[in-house]
């Protein structure tokens, strides 16, 4: 059962992130086709990316999701979209990136669900603690999104956030104990690096950024 629920989670995580940069794309008047086509791609990398970083990490012996392969295939499924449509490029861009924390809050439900990525945050199960936290980085993320005017400012707190989130959040996880660093926190900064230089490439196109 847990198994049924774990998928059904992540499914709604993906359609509720999906749901919110569209929405927020719209409000920015940006082309339906350019909604559509970016959103498919950056669920096509999205999953892809993220079922690829689980089998790597196993040697092909698992199979699951990754959120930090998620978060690389977002970002790079949104560098390839600005490239192809340039239609409001800044505002397409940041949407996703503002979203992602939408998604993974959602997400770490469905670990909850089926009792993985277990950990102890203040007497209480980690995984809702990080479900939390990262709403409240997307609703900072969003209110920023709607305040300054170049969007790939809100792209860049959101990002910061997120990964501070995630690398901070993983100190309470079980499989932490005895570590310095553990594999997932030297993956987030890996990430992390990987996506600051994704963000450096797209806020250097010669591209409008008003948005």
């Amino acid at each position: 059962m847990g198994r049924y629920t774990y998928g059904l989670i992540i499914i709604l995580s993906l359609l509720s992130g999906t749901l919110s940069a569209s929405l927020l794309q719209s409000l920015y008047k940006v082309k339906r086709q350019t909604i559509f086509y970016t959103a498919f791609l950056d669920l096509f990398a999205t999953g892809m990316c993220s079922m690829l970083l689980v089998f790597l990490r196993t040697l092909g012996k698992g199979y699951g999701f990754s959120g930090l392969g998620a978060a690389f295939g977002l970002m790079l499924g949104n560098c390839i979209s600005v490239y192809i449509h340039n239609d409001k490029p800044g505002v397409v861009f940041s949407s996703w990136v503002v979203s992602a924390p939408l998604m993974y809050s959602i997400s770490k439900m469905a670990c909850f669900s089926s009792g993985c990525c277990a950990g102890d945050a203040f007497g209480l199960p980690v995984q809702p603690v990080m479900s939390a936290v990262f709403f409240i980085v997307y609703v900072i993320s969003l209110i920023a999104f709607f305040i300054v005017k170049d969007k790939m400012k809100a792209c860049a707190l959101s990002m910061v956030l997120s990964f501070i989130a995630r690398f901070g959040m993983d100190f309470f996880h079980y499989s932490h104990a005895g570590k310095i660093l553990s594999t997932e926190q030297i993956l987030v900064l890996v990430a992390g690096g990987i996506a600051l230089v994704l963000y450096a490439l797209r806020s250097k196109l010669p591209l409008p950024r008003e948005l």
